[in-house]
């Protein structure tokens, strides 16, 4: 472990910096000890294997070194302020090696001071988590990939054997002497293949759901582009449509936004009888873009709340659902999540939260700068 001597540590400090130096030898995790400016003092031996630094090439430099340029300006910056107002942090980071490869760190960093003096010491604790959250991607991808799979093979599965059955009954039917038995049992067969159809394209697109593409769209423009589609059906039921929106832009996939939108569209409609109220609404909290999507439909049983976003659940009568999993899974390629809140005739709300923004608002914001508390920002 390096000791920069150059700097005026209280006496205290330096009687037991003997004993520091054995104890912090024997930790696993790297630790570096620096002044309330992120000054580097001292380096644990872990250090310059995780890092590629030697003690004597961090003596003296600061602790940005060791930061990616992105997150000098405001994330070291802020650690440093909360350091300097003796607030604890934790938490995942980004940081970088001396060779300039990334890996994630968990890092802990807490302030010591010297009662009555005034000066301190920042002890940061970093452990190496890059495989773990390599694993935790992987597990996660899939986690997706079998449910995808699962999906594209209940598609294929089911395609050939719904193009036998139509081609078979059509024969049947032709083969037939026309009465309206037949003609009604026909009509039957055609009506059920034709759910299981579309059942079998909306699965199908939930399996080739390709990855977002982000660009800056108005949210007042997505939703007037999902609404396009169902100009008749809401005007057949009398559906009237409310849109209490403020102007935000969304940095989302714009077809796939628009696809959510559509499903949330179509559920509300066929949630409602005649004379309906659809109501699109919207806001931010600071840190997420809201969107809330109202329906004046029949509502959800809370037995079945908790499933509803699950594929192949519905609370239909006919047919299972995978339409509210394809906007939980678009949802989640934004970064984001849905919410519902419902009552059983008493209609339904979907709350669309979309980040603003992806970082934690300690890598964007300087704390002195920002409204947020020191608590706010190391948990944000």
């Amino acid at each position: 472990m390096n000791k920069n001597t150059n700097l005026a540590w209280p006496v205290t400090y330096g009687d037991s910096w003997e004993m520091l130096e054995n104890i912090l030898g024997c930790l696993k995790q790297a630790v570096i000890v620096t002044d309330l400016s992120g000054r580097i003092c001292f380096t644990s031996p872990v250090v310059e294997s995780l890092f590629g630094f030697t003690s004597d090439e961090m003596e003296g430099k600061t602790l940005s070194v060791l930061f990616t340029p992105e997150d000098v300006t405001y994330l070291f910056s802020n650690l440093m302020d909360l350091a300097q107002k003796n607030v604890p942090f934790e938490g995942e980071l980004m940081l970088r090696r001396k060779d300039q490869t990334r890996f994630f760190a968990f890092i802990i960093m807490r302030a010591m001071f010297e009662p009555g003096r005034g000066q301190a010491m920042v002890f940061i604790c970093i452990q190496n988590i890059d495989k773990e959250k390599q694993l935790e991607k992987i597990l996660q991808e899939a986690h997706n990939e079998d449910l995808v799979q699962i999906a594209r093979g209940v598609a294929h599965e089911l395609r050939n054997p719904l193009a036998s059955i139509g081609g078979y009954s059509k024969k049947l039917y032709a083969s037939c002497d026309p009465n309206e038995a037949h003609d009604r049992y026909y009509r039957y067969i055609l009506n059920d293949l034709q759910k299981i159809e579309r059942l079998v394209k909306k699965t199908d697109s939930f399996a080739t759901m390709p990855k977002p593409c982000f660009t800056n769209e108005l949210l007042r423009d997505l939703i007037e582009e999902a609404l396009q589609l169902f100009v008749h059906p809401l005007e057949n039921k009398t559906i009237r449509v409310n849109k209490c929106l403020t102007e935000m832009i969304l940095r989302v996939d714009k077809n796939l936004s628009v696809r959510a939108f559509m499903i949330l569209i179509e559920n509300a409609i066929e949630a409602m009888e005649k004379f309906g109220e659809l109501t699109f609404t919207s806001g931010s909290d600071g840190r997420h873009y809201w969107v809330r999507v109202t329906d004046t439909g029949i509502g959800i049983l809370p037995r079945d709340l908790p499933f509803i976003f699950n594929p192949f659940f519905s609370t239909k009568a006919a047919g299972a659902g995978i339409d509210l999993a394809a906007v939980k899974r678009i949802m989640g390629l934004h970064g984001g999540r849905i919410e519902v809140e419902s009552e059983p005739g008493q209609g339904a709300s979907f709350n669309l939260i979309f980040p603003r923004e992806r970082r934690r608002a300690i890598r964007i914001v300087r704390m002195d700068d920002s409204r947020m508390t020191a608590k706010e920002l190391n948990t944000a």
